[in-house]
């Protein structure tokens, strides 16, 4: 081995020539910086007060458990075999008061238990690293090594992460051994000259060095990120206890609503143990950070550790950047690039200078906080400047090169990347070669539209990943437009939609299917209904009826309708969370100057009153669709029959007038350069003639048709101005 340890206990110098003439630019010895007896007894009261803080919280979950037993012994029973009255009310009562703390009681023990068995959640498998095939960054990582006096990682991984970490390999089973583990982001290597990385796996081999502190970090990290789980969490249960607290039955409501509201509250106990622990063990974390950055400045010098903060700022922004165009061009042709360290360079160079400029200027002015775990870059900074140390290695080199085939892994990672981070069905016919995006021609208009345009429908299912249907009617105003939310706030949530969206996309696309089969069956049996009351004799599996009688059709419609509603509750947050990102974006460049200049603005004035005729027009269709089955039969005179198609005539028509009355007034242009016409008269069915019920029918069918129609194509309007605006993000 080249290096070899010094007799001097504190110092390392650098051997022999090797084989790889990068080794050889190490220059000099250093000397390791020694951590005070003071500090490795800070750290190791932090971390008894962490492990105190969970048995603070085992001590809350055996006195609640205590407080449920207590009352079902000795409130529950007596006041059960107490008379209060003979009363049915107070009866009643006597029972609400005797079972629902304990159902409250168990519910909010089940909750605190619960995250003491909860399984963490899959991680995605990192890429580990096969020595024999990258013999040189072995070689580079193992001198380092030397020169810190740190041990050799077990295993090295590589992620599509902007980091680099070190820890131990299996967790709390290598907690008393050398089984540990470096991590290394690629983007992080594609970015970064030899000197650079140089530091930075000093910096995370300074880690390795501080045994006794690493240990008792990773308890204080383990109880940090526990507590951080217990009180943020949430899963199938939480969902369900939600809904049972809107349950129709006021008193379930009641019982789960104050269940909920206990629930709530030893989760805000619990917050604030965690934000004392986390308090507590920020201080010791970021002195345990300015340990390992001295190592990386005796490594690379001052001079480079600021250099590296500062690129690695930029980075942070160019990666942004780069998850914006990813995510427009996945949402529009599911495309990917293949190579995201690749794909990062080249958006470093595209990055504008003004950008570059304003985060070098801002970095110094960031402080750190009492509850960060590491110090502010421009703490970090002043640390090196005080050092003023020159370093040892000062390579300019990009650090990709110490990989043999730098793209092979990259790739690699890139697509692991993409299947178990972002949870994005990709494979690689999704991958398209990493490239400079080609710059578009500025256009003079604020939103340049796509002169091509999708129908509508494809338009809508594609930005509201197929739950449009769900979505009518579509309610949006110029006001509430303007004022959605900040700009920070939308770009956060745009951001973050789409992969939250991936990850329950399944489950919700099932809940909307089944809400789109409870739509049809409704309309099925209205149409048996109003046969079932013409007289006629009917096939009940046809119309989804469980048996050919009237009182049972009417069960199984309000049965179908009630359906679909409690189907509408389940997805109600996702369907908001839709219209806050078509809101929002809409809101975020749009002023007056915009909405003069791109035609579908009128869309927001229109929509809201569509919105208004949203129950008649679906009204109508339902008797568009009886009038269809009942003048589907036999001509034969039947009194039954013409009454019901007489009645079916009648309420088709009242909905007709209805509809009338909101859209005479209201008015469109249909086409580009004609001046805005009528919605009723664009709707109407031309040789319309309420005495004749076939004419009726469609009429009721053709206005359903228009009006749905238009209120889809004015929200894919809004839908194209939206991805617009999220390409220019």
């Amino acid at each position: 081995m080249d290096a070899t340890l010094s007799p001097n206990a504190g110092e390392v110098q650098v051997g022999s020539p090797s084989a790889y003439p990068v080794l050889d630019a190490f220059e000099g010895t250093i000397k390791r910086p020694k951590v005070s007896i003071f500090y490795q007894l800070g750290l190791a009261i932090v971390a008894v007060a962490m492990i105190l803080l969970p048995l603070i919280y085992l001590a809350l979950v055996a006195a609640a458990g205590y407080g449920v037993y207590y009352y079902g012994a000795h409130i529950s029973g007596p006041l059960m075999s107490t008379r209060m009255g003979s009363s049915g009310r107070v009866f009643l009562f006597k029972i609400f008061l005797a079972v629902a703390p304990l159902i409250i009681g168990v519910i909010m023990v089940f909750f605190l238990v619960k995250p003491l068995f909860a399984g963490r959640a899959p991680r995605a498998q990192p890429y580990a690293l096969n020595p024999g095939a990258e013999p040189l960054l072995y070689a580079f990582i193992e001198k380092i090594c030397w020169l810190v006096g740190a041990p050799f990682p077990k295993r090295i991984d590589l992620d599509c992460n902007l980091n680099a970490a070190a820890g131990f390999r299996r967790g709390l089973l290598s907690l008393f051994g050398n089984d540990l583990v470096l991590t290394i982001g690629l983007p992080l290597v594609a970015g970064l000259n030899m000197g650079q990385f140089a530091g930075l796996l000093a910096h995370e081999f300074g880690h390795f060095t501080q045994g006794l502190g690493m240990r008792l970090t990773y308890v204080i990290r383990s109880v940090d990120g526990w507590f951080a789980r217990v009180v943020f969490e949430r899963d199938a249960w939480d969902l369900r206890l939600a809904e049972w607290a809107e349950s129709e039955d006021w008193r379930v409501a009641v019982v789960m609503a104050l269940a909920r509201l206990g629930v709530w509250m030893s989760r805000l106990v619990l917050h604030l143990l965690m934000l004392i622990g986390h308090g507590i063990s920020c201080f010791m974390l970021r002195q345990m950070e300015y340990d390992a950055d001295a190592y990386e400045i005796k490594v690379a010098g001052s001079e480079a550790f600021e250099s590296t903060v500062r690129r690695i700022a930029v980075m942070a922004a160019a990666l942004g950047a780069i998850y914006k165009d990813m995510r427009v061009t996945w949402n529009m042709n599911r495309r990917l690039p293949d190579n995201l360290s690749a794909y990062l360079l080249t958006k470093l160079e595209d990055l504008p200078e003004a950008v570059k400029e304003k985060i070098d200027n801002e970095l110094g002015l960031v402080r750190t906080g009492l509850f960060d775990t590491h110090p502010s870059d421009a703490d970090r900074i002043r640390q090196a400047r005080v050092a003023n140390d020159p370093g040892i290695f000062q390579v300019t080199d990009p650090a990709a090169a110490l990989f043999e085939n730098f793209d092979v892994p990259a790739k690699f990672v890139t697509l692991i990347h993409y299947q178990d981070d972002l949870y994005l069905p990709v494979d690689e016919s999704s991958l398209v070669a990493a490239k400079r995006p080609e710059r578009a021609e500025a256009d003079p208009e604020p939103v340049a539209l796509p002169q091509v345009q999708e129908d509508s429908s494809t338009v809508l299912s594609r930005y509201f990943f197929g739950l449009a249907p769900l979505l009518r009617p579509i309610r949006l105003t110029l006001e509430e437009v303007k004022a959605s939310m900040e700009v920070k706030a939308v770009i956060e949530r745009f951001q973050s939609l789409p992969v939250r969206m991936n990850m329950v996309l399944p489950q919700v696309q099932a809940v909307a299917q089944q809400y789109a089969q409870a739509e049809e069956r409704e309309l099925l049996i209205y149409q048996g209904l109003n046969l079932l009351q013409a007289g006629f004799r009917i096939d009940p599996g046809a119309f989804q009826i469980p048996e050919a009688a009237e009182p049972a059709a009417k069960e199984a419609l309000a049965q179908a309708q009630a359906g679909q509603k409690v189907i509408h509750k389940k997805l109600r947050e996702v369907l908001e969370e839709l219209l806050v990102r078509l809101r929002g974006t809409l809101g975020l460049l749009w002023s007056p100057l915009v909405a003069s200049k791109v035609p579908e603005a009128e869309a927001l004035r229109l929509l809201p009153r569509l919105g208004d005729i949203h129950r008649p027009v679906l009204n109508l269709r339902r008797e568009s669709y009886a009038l269809a089955i009942l003048l589907a039969q036999p001509s034969h005179a039947s009194p039954q029959l013409d009454a019901a198609i007489a009645s079916a005539v009648t309420r088709a028509i009242e909905q007709i007038e209805g509809i009338k009355e909101h859209t005479t007034n209201l008015h469109y242009r249909f086409s580009p350069g004609q001046e805005p016409s009528s919605v009723n008269e664009y709707s109407a069915f031309p040789q319309y003639d309420p005495k004749d019920p076939a004419s009726v029918a469609q009429e009721a069918a053709t206005r359903v048709q228009r009006l749905q129609g238009l209120h889809d194509e004015l929200a894919a309007g809004l839908v194209r101005i939206a991805e617009a605006i999220e390409r220019t993000l």
